[in-house]
């Protein structure tokens, strides 16, 4: 209410002192006239003021400007900063009214004005973006990649060695068969050749049947062991160079782990 009735009183001013100058000019046209940039100055502040009261505050302020080139009476810059305020230009306004407390020989309230502008300028400052903002925690990224590579196994080595000593074992019984088949060609007595030759044939079944198994068990033993070998030896190399991708709430790319 009190920069309402400010502002109005100031407005009131000014309208007397078009009111003074307009009479002067028609009592004494004779004496000294009123400069034609004084004239124009106080029409365009009158029209000025009807915007103003019409709440078009752009119209105001240019036409303000206007009468100032012409004629630069403070009060004039008080009336502009006014406008600008009305128009949410808080800069100009501010600009305004410290041109006016700058260049005004006798202002009454000073001290409201000067209040006035301190308050702007908090609104301003108020209003700046603040530089210390604190950037939103990123979590660590998420990585999909192939599982890690693995040792080669040692069950294939196991199998292997199983089957050696099955074809060992084989081994001995072969032997053990042929030397019980010399036997029995040695023995002189029938019967007892017969149990040796018997003897002879079932160690050497036993013998054929471990050396078989016992082959078999080595040979896929080792081929097992070598194919697993070559295989974790890949993997290696394809974990090396396989890229993989990493994804976070800021970032989604593809990555590689170098040998």
């Amino acid at each position: 209410m009190i920069e309402i009735y400010t502002s109005q009183m100031r407005i009131a001013r000014l309208a007397l002192l078009i009111a003074i100058a307009l009479s002067a000019g028609i009592h004494t046209a004779t004496a000294q006239p009123d400069p034609p940039e004084k004239t124009r100055a106080l029409e365009l502040f009158a029209e000025s003021d009807q915007h103003y009261k019409a709440g078009e505050f752009e119209q105001a302020a240019d036409l303000l400007r206007q009468a100032y080139d012409l004629y630069p009476e403070p009060l004039l810059l008080y009336n502009l900063a006014r406008a600008l305020e009305g128009l949410g230009d808080t800069e100009g306004a501010i600009t305004q009214y410290e041109r006016y407390l700058a260049t005004a020989t006798a202002i009454d309230d000073r001290g409201a004005i000067e209040r006035r502008v301190a308050t702007l300028k908090a609104q301003l400052e108020a209003a700046k973006p603040s530089d210390t903002a604190v950037a939103p925690p990123t979590s660590p990224p998420i990585v999909v990649s192939e599982s890690p590579s693995r040792p080669p196994r040692r069950l294939p080595w196991v199998l292997a060695a199983g089957g050696l000593g099955v074809v060992g074992g084989g081994v001995v019984f072969g032997l053990v068969a042929n030397n019980k088949h010399q036997a029995a060609i040695d023995e002189p007595v029938q019967a007892e050749a017969a149990k040796l030759q018997s003897t002879a044939k079932r160690y050497a079944t036993v013998s054929n049947v471990m050396l078989i198994g016992g082959g078999a068990l080595l040979v896929g033993g080792v081929v097992w062991a070598v194919l697993d070998m070559r295989r974790a030896h890949h993997d290696q190399t394809t974990t090396a160079l396989h890229p993989r991708v990493e994804i976070s709430p800021t970032y989604l790319g593809l990555a590689w782990d170098l040998p």
